[in-house]
């Protein structure tokens, strides 16, 4: 990169990750280097977790714990551990795993919306449920003992579910025959 690209390069970086950053203003800050609430927050959220319940004592609990870390990070980097392959590979390895969690965790949400819309989208009629719960009780084993099968209005709902479940297979197998997998 030449000497004159470089404002032009930290202009880009600054618009793209300014309001990333904005959005999110520091817990703490040591050296100049920021910390985030938001990981401020996952702290405070494990300490949460682990029987802390005053406030002002886990945000100062939470507080002294990120500046130990940052100057220690700090530290490492100053005298090159994180640049040492055998710690780069385990940091990028560590990296690339939370990256994959992450995104596993964001498919899941966008999924549970989606097959939230599609089934009230394609609502399943009385009708429907009703061959289903008929084809359950055919289905039932025969028992020397006469026990009555529940009643259609009790069934309604577990059929319901299951008759949801059917449509987002059935649209699952419609999406895979058209996709292209390797």
């Amino acid at each position: 990169m030449t000497n004159s690209s470089r404002p032009l390069a930290c202009m880009l970086v600054l618009a793209l990750c300014g309001p990333c950053m904005a959005a999110d203003k520091p817990f703490v800050t040591v050296n100049g280097t920021p910390v985030s609430q938001t990981t401020a927050a996952m702290y405070m959220d494990k300490g949460r977790a682990n029987g802390m319940s005053d406030p002002a004592a886990l945000e100062a609990q939470v507080r002294e714990q990120v500046i130990q870390r940052e100057l220690l990070f700090q530290a490492a980097r100053k005298a090159g551990f994180d640049r040492r392959p055998d710690v780069a590979s385990e940091a990028e390895a560590a990296r690339r795993k939370v990256l994959a969690e992450a995104d596993a965790v964001r498919q899941t949400i966008v999924i549970q919306r989606y097959a939230q819309f599609y089934v009230e989208t394609h609502p399943v009629s009385d009708k429907e449920l009703r061959v289903l719960y008929d084809r359950m009780r055919a289905a039932a084993p025969l028992d020397k003992r006469v026990v009555k099968a529940p009643a259609f209005e009790d069934m309604k709902p577990m059929l319901r579910k299951q008759a949801e479940d059917q449509v987002l297979q059935t649209l699952t197998g419609e999406l895979r025959a058209s996709a292209r997998i390797r």
